[in-house]
C-alpha cells in the first residue's frame, strides 16, 4: 500500500479482504507490505477505506481503489486419451480431448522424466517404438496456470511377425 504522503495509525487490521485473510503486515510511513492468503477458490479483493490512518496535519486517508483478482487453485479435469489398444505400427498414435482446461497439454511417453508442452491433440513417436506395452499421460492446464491430473492410454506394439518352424 503506498499513500501519496507519510502517514501513522495504519494497521492490519485497517485493510479490507473479501475471502482472503492478512497474513503478512510491514511498513512504516508512506510505504506498507500487506501479505493475504486466499482461503476459497474465487473473487478476491483487498481494500483500505477511507479514515483509517492521518498524515502529519490530522487528514484522514481517502478510500483507495480495491484490487481484485480471481484466485483459483483447482486442477482441470483429466484429458481422455485414446489409442488403438492393439497395434502392428511401431509409431502408433494417441489422441486426446481436454475437458475443462485452457487448451495446452502437456505428454510424455512410457514414465519418461521429461514432459513435452503442445497444444496439439495427438502425439505419435518419432522412432519406432520396440514390441511391448507404452503408455502415454497427458495433463492440461487452466487459464491460472493448473495442471490436471494425467489421462493415459496403453497401447501394445506387436510389430513382429509370427515365424514358423517346421519340422
Amino acid at each position: 500500500v503506498r499513500f501519496s504522503e507519510a502517514v501513522t495509525g495504519f494497521s492490519a487490521a485497517d485493510v479490507g479482504v473479501t475471502n482472503a485473510t492478512v497474513t503478512g503486515f510491514s511498513g512504516t510511513g508512506a510505504t506498507y507490505a500487506v501479505v493475504v492468503t486466499p482461503t476459497v477458490d474465487g473473487l478476491m479483493t483487498v481494500s483500505v477505506p477511507a479514515g483509517v490512518c492521518q498524515d502529519a496535519a490530522g487528514n484522514g486517508n481517502a478510500v483507495a481503489m480495491p484490487l481484485s483478482w480471481t484466485y483459483d487453485s483447482q486442477p482441470p479435469l483429466s484429458p481422455v486419451v485414446t489409442g488403438a489398444p492393439l497395434s502392428r505400427n511401431p509409431r502408433p498414435t494417441w489422441t486426446w480431448t481436454g475437458r475443462d482446461g485452457a487448451g495446452t497439454f502437456r505428454y510424455r511417453l512410457d514414465h519418461a522424466a521429461e514432459w513435452t508442452e503442445t497444444t496439439a491433440l495427438s502425439f505419435a513417436p518419432a522412432a519406432a517404438l520396440p514390441d511391448g506395452d507404452h503408455e502415454v499421460q497427458v495433463q492440461e492446464r487452466d487459464a491460472a496456470g493448473n495442471w490436471s491430473l494425467s489421462g493415459r492410454a496403453t497401447i501394445r506394439v506387436d510389430a513382429t511377425p509370427p515365424s514358423a518352424v517346421l519340422s
